[in-house]
C-alpha cells in the first residue's frame, strides 16, 4: 500500500477521488509539489555545477565512463517537461464554489498515462529526444546520437555487452584496451554507424528468438535511416570516407547476408569496394584510431563472401545445360515423376538442368514422400534466386520458377506460422521482371496462363504482378474448364493447401476487381 506522501497516492487521488477532497487534502498536495520541484531544481543546478567544474558524480551501480559534455541550453526545455502540469493553490482558505473549480481544473489537467509512455522508433522523429531515468542505461546525459528509447537501450546494451565482446576481443583485445574503447567511442559518436549497430542487433536477436532472421518495425526503421543518412554522405561527399562509414557499410552487408538478400551483399559489396578505393587502399584504414587490423579483416570478410558468391553465379550458369534429344532414359525417369504440365515441357528439352533439379525439390515440399526427403526452404528459395538472377535463362524457365517460389513461400508461411519478409521482396522483385521486362507472347501458352494463376492466388497485393495476370488474361484463353485443367495438370496441391485456390472459376472477375479497385483509389 503506497503511503499518501508518494507520487502513487497523488495520482490515485487525483483520478478517482478528486471531487471528495477538502482544502486541507489540495493544500498537501500542492505543498509535496512544491516539494517535488524544489528537489529535482536543486539536483539539477548542483549535476550542472558538477559537470561544468568537471567534477561528475560517479553513478550507482556504474554507468557511462565517457560523459559528453551537458549543455544547459538543450536540457532546459526537457527539464519543463518532465515535471508533472499540475496547478499550485496559494491560499489554501478559499471559497467552496473556487475550490471546486479548482479541483476541476486539476482533474483535468492530471498527468495522463500515455505522458509517461515511450513512443518506439518508427513512431518518432530521430531528432526528439527525451530523457528516460531509469538508472545509467536511460541516457540521462544524452550520450546515444539518436532518441534513448527502451528499443535503442536494449538494443546497445546486448550488442555492447553480450555480441560484441567476443567478436572483437581477437582483434582488440580485451575492454580498456585503446583500441577496444576507441570502436565503441567510434559508434557513439557517429549517428550512422549507431544506426547500422542497432539495426543488426535487432536482427541478431530476432534470428536467435526464431531460428530465422526477419524484418521487424525497429529494423526498418533504423536500416532506413541508416541508408539515407549514408546516400546523404555519398551525394555531398561529406565524411562518406571515414571509417564509420566503411563500419557501417560492413555492417550492411552482413544484415544482407543474414537476410539471405544477394542483390544488398552485391550492392555494399560494390560500394565498400569504391569507398575503400577513394580512401586510399585498405592500408588506410583505422590509422588514427588503432583500428586498421580490425577494418582491413572486416572488408577482406566482406571481399570474400562476395567473390564466393559471384563463383557461384558463374558455376550456375556453367551448369545451365540443356538435355539432347531425345531425352536420356535417366533423366527421362526423374521428369516422369513431375506433374503432367511440368512432364509435357521438360520433355521437349526446352529445361535446363537446373530447373529441373529445383522441381523435383519442390515437389517434395508440397508431396513429401517421407520425413528424410524433408527440403530446406531456405535453401530452395536460395537457389531458385541464383537460377532466375542468370542472364540466359528462357522465359518459359522463369514463368516455372517465379510462381513456384510463391508456392514454396506459402507453405514456409503455413508450417511456420509466418512469412520471411526479405525472401518474399526477392521473389516479388522476380515477378516484377516477368512483367516489366519479357515479351509474354513468346511463352508456352499453357504455362503462360498457368503462371498468372498461381501467382494471382498466392502473390501479395501488387499492382505490377496484378498488371501482369490482366496482360496474360487478355492473351490466352482463360474458360474455367482451362484452368482447372491446368490446376490439376501443373502442380497439384495436397488437401491441406487447397486454401491456396479459392474459387479458380472467377478468377478473371478476381483480377478485374482489384485493377479496378486500384484505378479508383486516390
Amino acid at each position: 500500500m503506497a503511503s499518501r506522501d508518494s507520487p502513487q497516492w497523488l495520482f490515485i487521488n487525483s483520478d478517482a477521488n478528486h471531487m471528495k477532497r477538502d482544502d486541507s487534502e489540495i493544500f498537501q498536495i500542492n505543498s509535496y509539489m512544491s516539494k517535488t520541484r524544489r528537489k529535482i531544481n536543486r539536483a539539477l543546478r548542483q549535476k550542472e555545477l558538477e559537470l561544468k567544474t568537471g567534477e561528475s558524480a560517479e553513478t550507482a551501480g556504474g554507468g557511462h565512463q565517457n560523459v559528453v559534455p551537458y549543455h544547459p541550453q538543450t536540457h532546459a526545455a526537457e527539464r519543463q517537461t518532465a515535471l508533472p502540469q499540475v496547478i499550485v493553490f496559494r491560499n489554501p482558505a478559499q471559497s467552496k464554489r473556487k475550490a471546486k473549480n479548482r479541483r476541476t481544473e486539476l482533474f483535468l489537467n492530471r498527468p495522463s498515462k500515455e505522458a509517461n509512455v515511450v513512443d518506439d522508433d518508427a513512431q518518432q522523429l530521430p531528432s526528439l529526444r527525451t530523457l528516460i531515468g531509469d538508472g545509467p542505461r536511460g541516457d540521462p546525459f544524452a550520450i546515444y546520437p539518436v532518441k534513448a528509447t527502451p528499443t535503442v537501450q536494449s538494443a546497445f546494451d546486448y550488442y555492447a555487452s553480450v555480441y560484441a565482446p567476443p567478436a572483437i576481443e581477437s582483434l582488440l583485445g580485451s575492454p580498456g584496451n585503446p583500441p577496444y574503447t576507441a570502436y565503441f567511442q567510434m559508434i557513439l559518436g557517429d549517428v550512422l554507424l549507431f544506426h547500422v549497430v542497432i539495426a543488426y542487433t535487432q536482427i541478431h536477436q530476432e534470428r536467435l528468438r526464431s531460428g530465422q532472421a526477419k524484418w521487424s518495425p525497429h529494423f526498418a526503421f533504423h536500416s532506413q535511416r541508416a541508408l539515407e543518412i549514408l546516400h546523404d554522405r555519398i551525394v555531398k561527399n561529406e565524411n562518406c570516407t571515414s571509417d564509420a562509414t566503411v563500419l557501417s557499410i560492413i555492417m550492411l552487408a552482413g544484415c544482407a547476408g543474414m537476410l539471405a538478400d544477394f542483390k544488398g551483399i552485391q550492392v555494399h559489396a560494390g560500394g565498400l569496394r569504391k569507398i575503400v578505393a577513394m580512401r586510399g587502399g585498405p592500408k588506410t584504414l583505422g590509422v588514427d584510431r588503432g583500428l586498421g587490423t580490425y577494418l582491413r579483416t572486416r572488408v577482406q570478410q566482406v571481399e570474400h563472401g562476395y567473390s564466393a558468391w559471384v563463383k557461384q553465379q558463374e558455376a550456375m550458369k556453367a551448369r545451365l545445360r540443356y538435355p539432347s534429344s531425345p531425352v536420356p532414359d535417366d533423366l527421362r525417369q526423374r521428369i516422369e515423376k513431375l506433374p503432367p504440365g511440368f512432364r509435357r515441357i521438360c520433355l521437349t528439352g526446352s529445361i535446363n538442368f537446373p530447373v529441373i533439379d529445383y522441381l523435383e525439390r519442390a515437389i517434395q515440399v508440397f508431396h513429401p514422400q517421407n520425413s528424410a526427403d524433408a527440403v530446406d526452404i531456405l535453401t530452395l528459395l536460395t537457389d531458385a534466386y541464383m537460377i532466375t538472377e542468370t542472364p540466359d535463362l528462357q522465359l518459359v524457365e522463369r514463368m516455372i520458377m517465379v510462381p513456384v517460389s510463391y508456392l514454396c513461400l506459402y507453405c514456409d508461411r503455413i508450417q511456420r506460422g509466418h512469412g520471411n519478409a526479405p525472401n518474399v521482396a526477392v521473389v516479388e522483385g522476380q515477378g516484377r521482371k516477368l512483367c516489366a521486362v519479357y515479351d509474354l507472347s513468346e511463352c508456352d501458352s499453357d504455362c503462360l496462363l498457368w503462371a498468372a494463376l498461381m501467382l494471382h492466388e498466392t502473390a501479395f497485393p501488387d499492382s505490377v504482378i496484378h498488371e501482369f495476370v490482366s496482360r496474360v488474361l487478355d492473351a490466352v484463353d482463360i474458360s474455367t474448364d482451362k484452368q482447372r485443367e491446368l490446376e490439376s495438370s501443373f502442380l497439384p496441391m495436397p488437401s491441406r493447401y487447397n486454401w491456396l485456390h479459392p474459387s479458380l472459376g472467377r478468377i478473371e472477375e478476381a483480377v478485374t476487381e482489384t485493377i479496378d479497385r486500384g484505378r479508383s483509389d486516390p
